[in-house]
């Protein structure tokens, strides 16, 4: 079979002899079976991966709905456990190798399908203004097994923790104006988010939470990428 291949001003005319001719499904279970194929398989429940040299990233959600939290306070002294209506969060994992270093929470108001979809502050404790998780060094020492295990053990041990006080502040700046507003007198904005959550009509996916940043960008800082 003779053959021309154009590339630029570069022709070249050769000539080609067919040993044989077969599908394309024929010929991958012709490789499976004669050395195997192994492609790149995600945890389990990850629906966006970035990776740059030794940093990856690796990106879980959960979808909207209700959620016991449980928050301390100072003034009185008292932890309570309350429900509240939750908007699409999204788990961002950090790694180093195989080492876990960071977790960052955010939240969306639909479901996640582009790296350009923004990202938004969720209205949860424990996080500092970038939405990075206040673990402590206790978590990061006493995790071993598969790696979807120990994404999902860190995600448990944020959602299952006590909010306390100590990032009240930030916190209180990632609460979007209309749930600060709706505050009745002495009342924290758990509280105010657990009252609202009562009632069927609300819809955390359809109230404006504070905007952060895009997933590509955050990406971009997190693993050192200059565009």
């Amino acid at each position: 079979m003779d053959e021309i291949f154009i590339s630029g001003d570069l022709v070249v005319l050769r000539s080609v002899q067919v040993l044989k001719q077969t599908t394309a499904a024929e010929f991958t279970a012709s490789l499976l079976a004669a050395a195997g194929l192994r492609t790149p398989v995600l945890p389990d429940g990850v629906v966006w991966h970035g990776a740059k040299g030794a940093k990856k990233l690796y990106l879980r959600s959960r979808r909207p709905g209700p959620a016991a939290i449980q928050w301390s306070r100072v003034s009185p002294v008292e932890t309570k456990t309350l429900e509240v209506k939750l908007p699409w969060l999204h788990f961002l994992h950090v790694y180093a190798g195989h080492a876990f270093e960071n977790l960052y929470v955010f939240c969306t108001k639909s479901k996640l399908d582009d790296a350009g979809n923004m990202l938004r502050r969720p209205p949860l404790g424990n996080l500092h203004s970038d939405c990075r998780v206040c673990l402590g060094n206790d978590l990061r020492f006493d995790l071993d097994g598969k790696l979807s295990g120990k994404l999902a053990r860190v995600e448990d041990f944020f959602m299952n923790s006590v909010f306390n006080e100590d990032l009240r502040h930030t916190h209180e700046e990632a609460c979007p104006r209309w749930l600060r507003d709706a505050a009745l007198q002495n009342e924290f904005v758990y509280e105010t988010l657990a009252r609202l959550s009562a009632s069927d009509s609300f819809d955390p996916c359809g109230m404006e939470w504070l905007p952060y940043r895009t997933l590509s960008n955050v990406a971009d800082t997190l693993l050192g990428v200059e565009r």
